[in-house]
């Protein structure tokens, strides 16, 4: 925080010296006007990192000085400093986004930590915001087809509602990102996104997940834990792969969505919660609904908005953009040179089905650019993998549909730990998958690392 510049407004040549002092013993730079009007061409002429401002001046009051600079520069931290006690002052100041309000005579340490800490502010709503950006980035909807552009409608009309949205779409389509597209254009974009991955729990752990817990609820819970639902509160929870949510959780679930009221495990005391509810499944939930797999009642609560994905196959012409998105994105995650793709790589890319869909498109992009030398990935760099025709070709016609999933299933985990270098915690990750249901899945599907 060295190296700060701090502009003193204060009528006072004695009390400006003396703040001017204490500010330059901490490394500040302190700047100095002696009225209202001076301080804010000093605004306008040069910026300072903060304020610290006296409320009652010879021209004009330290209140209408605030407003001044508010209109200037919005996030400009100011403090006010008074001798006179003003409550109603004070308070007026805080609503118009001061930081905090002193009394004289200043005391010298609190001075010290208040212009500390502001100035803290000001960093963290800077990291916050280049958080925002980058998070933004990361989850930012690549596409300029006529499809992807129907998506985005939709997704701003759902966006401007406060209904309960239904995602439906193949696994990898991108129901992810359009969940936190519709969070991030809502007027709940403050408040927190919360997923929960149905497939990804153990089923004996989604109420606890969902709820929380009080310490002592059972063997295990030494400690409070706050549930997804409650942690959502002024936000929106995501519920990933809804159908995959076993018939008791669906019944707890659907009795929140009527009450918006939780009670955590082991406790009585209830909670009122105020949360969206956005759910997605790559199941069609009418037959599940149909095969007694899926409540219906709960299946009309949250279908009130629907939402269907688009498979990749379905706006193949974003391809291109998609894979140009893809490499300068993974390059500087990685921290390497930009790369890029020959036109027979590309028109490759084009050709495939991708029954992995948007997801299958991003991990053959990243195996690229690891197994690539060069900064040109050419059509033998693409890593070998079977399209979705190859896969039915090979298990032919008479495979039941259970048996061709399982043998997806399979490649498809493979591919994954052959990725992370059959690290199956960072392998889970790239799934979705809790480790310990990737384990259970690696031992029935038989699968073993080749030497």
């Amino acid at each position: 925080m060295k190296g700060k510049r701090i502009l003193i407004v204060d009528d006072e040549a004695a009390a400006r010296m003396l703040i001017s002092d204490v500010l330059t013993d901490e490394g500040y730079i302190p700047l100095r006007a002696e009225n209202g009007r001076q301080a804010l061409e000093a605004v306008k002429r040069q910026v300072p990192d903060l304020v610290l401002l006296d409320l009652r001046l010879p021209d004009i009051n330290g209140i209408e000085v605030l407003e001044g600079i508010r209109r200037i520069h919005p996030q400009l931290p100011v403090i006010l400093v008074s001798a006179y006690g003003d409550v109603s002052s004070a308070v007026r100041a805080v609503k118009l986004g001061a930081y905090d309000f002193l009394e004289k005579p200043l005391d010298a340490d609190r001075l010290v930590v208040t212009v500390r800490n502001a100035l803290w502010s000001v960093e963290l709503r800077g990291e916050v915001a280049r958080l925002k950006e980058a998070i933004g980035e990361r989850y930012r909807m690549v596409g300029s087809s006529s499809v992807m552009r129907g998506l985005r409608e939709h997704i701003l009309q759902a966006a401007s509602s406060k209904a309960h949205v239904l995602i439906l779409g193949e696994t990898g389509s991108g129901k992810d990102l359009v969940a936190r597209a519709i969070h991030n254009q809502s007027d709940r974009a403050n408040g927190s996104f919360v997923k929960l991955n149905c497939a990804a729990i153990p089923q004996e752990l989604v109420e606890s997940e969902l709820f929380g817990y009080k310490k002592g609820a059972f063997t295990g819970a030494h400690a409070d834990k706050l549930g997804r639902i409650e942690a959502a509160n002024g936000g929106t929870i995501f519920f990933d792969e809804i159908g995959e949510m076993n018939l008791a959780a669906q019944a707890k679930l659907l009795q929140f969505l009527e009450s918006s009221v939780i009670e955590r495990l082991g406790e009585t005391r209830s909670r009122k919660v105020d949360v969206r509810v956005i759910a997605a499944s790559n199941k069609e939930l009418r037959e599940e609904v149909k095969a007694k797999r899926f409540r219906e009642d709960l299946y009309y609560r949250l279908n009130v908005i629907d939402i269907h994905v688009p498979s990749l196959k379905a706006h193949r012409e974003d391809i291109p953009e998609l894979v140009e998105y893809f490499l300068e994105f993974t390059c500087q995650e990685l921290g390497v040179p930009a790369k890029t793709l020959d036109e027979p790589a590309l028109k490759k890319l084009r050709e495939l089905s991708w029954p992995g869909n948007v997801r299958q498109l991003r991990n053959t992009i990243e195996k690229a650019i690891s197994r690539t030398p060069g900064l040109t990935i050419r059509l033998s760099d693409l890593p070998k993998s079977k399209d979705e025709s190859e896969v039915m070709s090979e298990v032919g016609e008479s495979i039941s549909l259970q048996d061709a999933r399982r043998k997806f299933e399979r490649r498809f985990i493979i591919q994954a730990l052959e990725a992370e270098d059959w690290n199956v915690s960072a392998a889970a990750e790239r799934l979705g998958l809790d480790r310990t249901n990737l384990y259970r899945k690696i031992k029935a599907l038989k699968i073993e690392r080749k030497s």
